[in-house]
C-alpha cells in the first residue's frame, strides 16, 4: 500500500526514456512500466523506513517481559517486513523493477539524482549484496547450512542500523529526484512519522494487561 495517498501517474514524452543497452540489453522501456517502477520502489523505502522508526521507538521503550503478545509479534514483524522492503527495491534479479531496473533504464538521470541526494551507488550495491545473503540465507529462504545459526548469516551481513537508515532516505531521495526529472512536479517525500504514539500503546497495553517494565512477577 503507497504511503502518504495515491499518486496519480502521467504519462512523460516517451523521447525522454533512453534506456542504455550496454549496461542492460533490452528493448526501449515502457514509460508507463517504469513510472510506476519508480513510484512502487519509493513507496517501498518509504514503507521500510516507516516500520524501522515504529520498530525502534518499541525498543526505546525498554519493554522487559510481556510474555507472547502482540508487542512482541509487532516488534518481530515490524523488523522482518523492514528488510522485505528493501530487499525488494534492491533486488538484482533480471525480472526485478527493483532500483537497478530503473538505473539501467534511466541511468544519465538517477545517477544525477543520487548524486544530489548525496548517496554513494557505489555503497548501494555493496547493501544490495549483503541484502541478497540474507535473503537467500534466512529471510526468504531456509539454508540447509545457515539455519544451524542463522545469527551467523546477520553478523556477517552486519548491516548497522544507522548506515542503513542513511542510505534508505538517501535512496528515497534519489528516487524523488529521478521521477522529479522525468515528468516535472513536487518532489515527492517521505511519510513523516516519529513514533511518538508508540510509548502511549505501550501504556495502554499495561493499562489493560499488566506491567511490561521492571522484574517479571513470579509464578
Amino acid at each position: 500500500m503507497p504511503c502518504g495517498g495515491e499518486t496519480k501517474i502521467r504519462a512523460p514524452r516517451r523521447t525522454r526514456f533512453q534506456c542504455n543497452s550496454e549496461i542492460h540489453p533490452m528493448s526501449q522501456p515502457d514509460p508507463i512500466r517504469l513510472l510506476h517502477a519508480i513510484q512502487r520502489n519509493f513507496d517501498e523505502v518509504s514503507n521500510a523506513l516507516l516500520k524501522i522508526t515504529a520498530h525502534d521507538q518499541l525498543c526505546r521503550t525498554e519493554i522487559t517481559y510481556c510474555g507472547p503478545s502482540f508487542l512482541l509479534i509487532a516488534m518481530d514483524a515490524l523488523v522482518n517486513d523492514a528488510f522485505a522492503h528493501a530487499i525488494r527495491v534492491l533486488d538484482k534479479h533480471k525480472d526485478a523493477a527493483s532500483f537497478w531496473y530503473i538505473l539501467k533504464c534511466e541511468e544519465k538521470a538517477v545517477r544525477k539524482a543520487a548524486k544530489s541526494a548525496g548517496i554513494d551507488l557505489q555503497q548501494l550495491d555493496e547493501l544490495s549484496e549483503k541484502l541478497r545473503m540474507v535473503r537467500t540465507k534466512t529471510h526468504f529462504h531456509i539454508d540447509r547450512e545457515a539455519v544451524v545459526d542463522p545469527e551467523a548469516v546477520w553478523k556477517e551481513a552486519n548491516l548497522a542500523g544507522s548506515t542503513l537508515i542513511s542510505q534508505l532516505r538517501g535512496l528515497a531521495d534519489t528516487l524523488a529526484r529521478t521521477k522529479q526529472a522525468l515528468i516535472g512536479g513536487e518532489l515527492s517525500r517521505v511519510t513523516s512519522y516519529d513514533g511518538s504514539d508508540v510509548p502511549k500503546i505501550v501504556s495502554a497495553y499495561e493499562q489493560c494487561y499488566g506491567p511490561v517494565h521492571g522484574v517479571p512477577p513470579t509464578t
